[in-house]
């Protein structure tokens, strides 16, 4: 990028020696106009930008609930199964 907007000022500047001044207005103008629309467009880049890292953000917390709600499940369920092992050793140990 930097490598073109030198060539650019270079190939403008050696326009501008040779150029009448109406040639000079109107390459100043283009320039001006491609100056705006870049900014413009890194504006745009910019916000594009800050709405991906947001709704990435919202995804992730979504992940992470969805993720404790499974653990939470996987828990309980753990904790039923260890009971119910737990009553058959009982059982097992008390008919012996």
């Amino acid at each position: 990028m930097k490598k073109l907007l030198i060539a650019l000022s270079l190939i403008v500047a050696a326009g501008l020696a040779n150029a009448e001044e109406g040639v000079v207005d109107k390459t100043k103008a283009a320039v001006e106009h491609g100056a705006e629309v870049t900014v413009h467009a890194v504006k745009r880049g910019v916000h594009a930008a800050g709405r991906g890292i947001k709704r990435g953000a919202e995804a992730a917390g979504h992940g992470l609930e969805v993720a404790g709600e499974a653990t939470k499940r996987g828990l309980h369920r753990a904790g039923e199964a260890t009971g119910r092992a737990g009553r058959k050793v009982k059982e097992k140990l008390s008919s012996d």
